[in-house]
Formats: C-alpha cells, structure tokens, sequence
C-alpha cells in the first residue's frame, strides 16, 4: 500500500499498528478489545489458594432445619466425630429443593414438604488428608411423622439421626460450625436469609 500520500500523524499510527495475520507471543491467548487475555490458570490466586487448590471438586448440598418442640434432628455418620444436618448431594438436573426432599425420603422412608429458605454456608474441610470444599443450602422442612424423642429409623446403614436440643449443637459438634449460631438465631426469630462461609 502506497502511504505517500497520508496525512504524517496517521501514517506514524499506521506503522505502529499490529499487522493482520500477525501470531501473538508463545503462551499468550489472542487480543480481545485491543488487550491480552490472560492465559487460563493464570488469573490472581484466591487468597487461601493453599487450601483451595488441594480440593479436587465443589459439592452443592441441600440441608434441612427440622425442628419439633425445640429440638432439632441431627444425622450422624457412624465412625464419625461430628455431626450434620439431614440432607446432601443435588444431582444434575435436580432444583435444590427437589434433592432435598429426594434425600431425606432415601435416608428416613418420609414425605416432607420443604419450606423456606434459611441461608448458604460454604465450607472446606479435611478427610484422611484430602481437602473437601462444600456449599450447604439450608432450608426449614416440615416432617408431619417425625416427631422427638424417638429418634427417627434410618434406612442408611451408614447413618443414624437423633433429636437435639439447641443448646446440645456444641457438644453434638454440628458442623460446619457456623450453623449451630445461625440455627438459634433463627429459631429465636431472626427471620433474615443469611449467607456464611469459613474460608475467612
């Protein structure tokens, strides 16, 4: 192309211009919007990247809150040290609400009508030395055929539930630990949706 003609400042503009057909630089992604992007993975590291970075997936669990004369149903995992909130993994596919119901039919044999919901908790914790990173979506459920103090027959052979009081949730040691505040707040009338994470 003859530039004889071209005014000085824009023929200075035209020779400074990236060529067509020109590759970027080994390693670089292409221009977007006159910019690098930046290669994938090589984006700011989270701030408790050493953490995050040994968890090999993120599971989305559904929770139920499901209180009867001030106790509250707890599931125990035998073997274990700690105790959950009935409930667990949504499938593909599922609505939060459609795994919870699903799961608590599979682990007590009952028919629930899931509620409101209570909040989100995100947490990350460890297992025979591999890390687990886990959101828990927590709603109330209303279970008309549980009722304490008969602890409620699992169908699990790996679990079994029981009724506890809210000021038990310390030593039962509910995890993740964040919720046994959130539930007695909300059992004392804190009706807000609340969103808690220990990753902080």
């Amino acid at each position: 192309m003859h530039r004889s003609g071209v005014e000085p400042w824009y023929r200075h503009r035209l020779a400074s211009s990236r060529p067509v057909g020109r590759l970027p630089p080994a390693g670089r992604r292409p221009y977007r919007h006159g910019h690098y992007r930046r290669p994938r993975g090589q984006g700011r590291p989270p701030r408790n990247a050493n953490l995050l970075g040994v968890a090999e997936t993120i599971r989305l669990l559904a929770r139920a809150v499901i209180l009867k004369d001030g106790a509250v149903l707890l599931a125990h995992a035998l073997g274990r040290g700690n105790t959950f909130l009935p409930g667990g993994t949504v499938h593909p596919g599922e609505t939060l609400t459609q795994a919870l119901a699903r799961e608590l039919e599979e682990e007590l044999g009952v028919a629930v009508r899931v509620g409101g919901y209570l909040g989100g908790l995100e947490a990350l914790w460890e297992d025979g030395g591999r890390r687990h990173h886990e959101i828990n979506h927590v709603f109330e459920v209303i279970a008309e055929h549980l009722a304490p103090p008969a602890p409620p027959a699992s169908r699990e052979p790996h679990l079994e539930f029981f009724w506890s009081s809210l000021d038990d949730l310390d030593r039962r040691n509910l995890l993740p630990a964040p919720l046994r505040q959130r539930i007695r707040r909300w059992v004392a009338g804190e009706r807000s949706t609340w969103w808690a994470t220990d990753l902080d």
